[in-house]
């Protein structure tokens, strides 16, 4: 809901846009696109790795609910590189919701499922 009114996404994107026309980059800049979202790549499931392997006292609702929040956190930083190859993905229709909004209600889905699952435990 806070990336909806402060929209630091879009904020970034135009940002870095801003930076290679300045520089005269902006037509190469898918190369640098694709390493941004491989570094983003590598840095979550390194941290995924962190969490799951050193931390066994993580288990259950909350494996689930840190690995949803580990891929979404990826998922926002590759819409914010924007690379038009992922972007034409994302922002395919699959019936009148954009592939994007079903990644994001899934995940919503699941954080709620887990929270559900651990409130019939306790």
């Amino acid at each position: 809901m806070l990336e909806i009114f402060i929209g630091l996404r879009h904020r970034l994107h135009d940002l870095a846009v801003a930076a290679l026309l300045a520089h005269s980059e902006y037509g190469e800049r898918s190369s640098i696109q694709e390493i941004i979202i491989s570094s983003f790549a590598v840095v979550a499931i390194g941290l995924a790795a962190v969490i799951f392997f050193c931390h066994k006292d993580v288990v259950g609702s909350a494996k689930v609910v840190t690995g949803i929040t580990i891929a979404v956190s990826l998922l926002f930083a590759i819409e914010t590189v924007s690379l038009h190859a992922v972007d034409a993905v994302f922002y395919h229709p699959v019936g009148s919701v954009m592939i994007i909004g079903w990644i994001w209600a899934v995940a919503a889905s699941g954080v709620v499922l887990a929270a559900l699952s651990k409130t019939k435990l306790s």
